[in-house]
């Protein structure tokens, strides 16, 4: 329980830490004057073919920069983000069912059931929930 404490604290801090907006618009700024002098800096050594070369390195940076708007908050409701709601609720029914398990387990057995090298079989489910 502590350790889905712990990862619910994490996914939150996440959520509501944005990259400074300095950082942000140094990046975006730094990329346009990048991509506008291309051309005047290729343009004698690869003559005509200094158009498309720069429309498709513009087009790759351009893209690079939009994917990273987009992982920057991966948990608002759009439609390349993360489905929390999803993930949580299939997280509430693995938890629950374990509960169930475990107390199913205790009302008839009093004494834990053993693995073969003698780990609790319910401490295992839970150590595998965790490396998921």
């Amino acid at each position: 329980l502590d350790g889905l404490v712990g990862q619910c604290g994490g996914m939150e801090r996440i959520r509501s830490t944005p990259l400074p907006i300095v950082y942000v618009s140094h990046l975006r700024s730094y990329l346009l004057i990048a991509l506008l002098l291309m051309p005047f800096v290729f343009e004698q050594s690869w003559l005509w073919g200094t158009i498309p070369t720069v429309a498709l390195v513009s087009v790759a940076f351009l893209g690079v920069e939009s994917a990273a708007s987009e992982c920057e908050s991966p948990f608002q409701l759009r439609p390349n983000h993360l489905k929390m709601e999803a993930f949580c609720h299939a997280l509430f029914e693995n938890v629950s069912q374990i509960l169930v398990d475990s107390l199913d387990d205790a009302r008839h057995n009093p004494h834990p059931p053993e693995t073969t090298n003698g780990e609790n079989v319910h401490y295992k489910r839970a150590a595998s929930m965790r490396e998921m």
